[in-house]
């Protein structure tokens, strides 16, 4: 198994060896808690198959809500180890039906990190900026409780919000159509794969798009919502302007029927 490149180094040969002895798999299914705030640290992650989150209460409510979602080949639980910090800052979950990660335990990444020390320092560097990252989208987070394919949905329409904010320069618009939804979720594409081809070799380029598609895969399946919403409303439409008209040919009918027969003898 080929090790792959670390956020643009070059992976050592050895580095496949080691982890490849030292990781062992997991899976869990859907709202099973990984770690919850509080845990001691034993662990860092990579997704294989399925969708995780980072989850909080919402309010007063007792169930747990995504705030930033983890798909395929993402990282996460390394922060606190990383950092050495006594106990988890977050809590992480299983959204989808079945999920597959890949566990390395404290002991092996501190020695991996002994091995590797230039190495070390990126996962420490990107391990901080990560957990930056999750921070704000923490105080982003929805008020009411919600599934993770209605989290996605809503950072999408939100996004598509900004997107029109920014065109318009504040200005009134008319709401954003399908398809310019769908236009929006290719010009993210096309401007993250350049922005990562350009710290990236070109051999890492296809593992990096695959990825980038797994993350935006609930994106494009709320477009897909939208669309089917919006195609019933049309449909709705076209029902009630069908029986209004019918209304209005019956009226005239009924009054040529009446004037035909004269009135009617009590």
């Amino acid at each position: 198994v080929k090790a792959p490149a670390l956020y643009g180094l070059t992976s050592p040969p050895r580095l496949s060896l080691f982890l490849a002895c030292m990781v062992r798999k997991r899976e869990l299914t859907e709202g099973e808690m990984m770690y919850k705030v509080g845990d001691l640290p034993s662990n860092i992650f990579l997704v294989l198959s399925g969708t995780f989150a980072y989850v909080d209460r919402t309010g007063a409510e007792t169930t747990f809500s995504p705030y930033q979602l983890l798909g395929k080949y993402r990282c996460f639980g390394e922060y606190e180890l990383l950092l050495e910090l006594p106990q988890r800052c977050a809590s992480a979950r299983c959204e989808s039906r079945v999920g597959q990660t890949l566990a390395l335990r404290k002991n092996d990444l501190a020695e991996l990190c002994a091995v590797f020390p230039n190495i070390a320092q990126t996962w420490m560097q990107r391990a901080k900026d990560r957990n930056r990252q999750r921070l704000r989208n923490y105080k982003k987070k929805l008020p009411s409780q919600c599934t993770y394919e209605d989290f996605a949905a809503q950072k999408l329409e939100r996004a598509c919000k900004e997107f029109m904010k920014s065109k318009t320069c504040g200005k009134t618009h008319e709401p954003l159509a399908i398809d310019d939804m769908k236009k929006l979720v290719a010009e993210q594409h096309e401007t993250y794969v350049n922005n990562e081809s350009e710290s990236s070799k070109p051999s890492d380029l296809d593992a990096l798009v695959q990825r980038f598609d797994q993350k935006f895969e609930l994106v494009q399946t709320a477009v897909d919502r939208l669309t089917a919403s919006h195609e019933a409303s049309i449909r709705k439409v076209d029902l009630l302007q069908a029986a209004v008209e019918k209304l209005l040919r019956m009226k005239p009918l009924e009054e040529e029927i009446a004037e035909s027969t004269g009135p009617v003898l009590e």
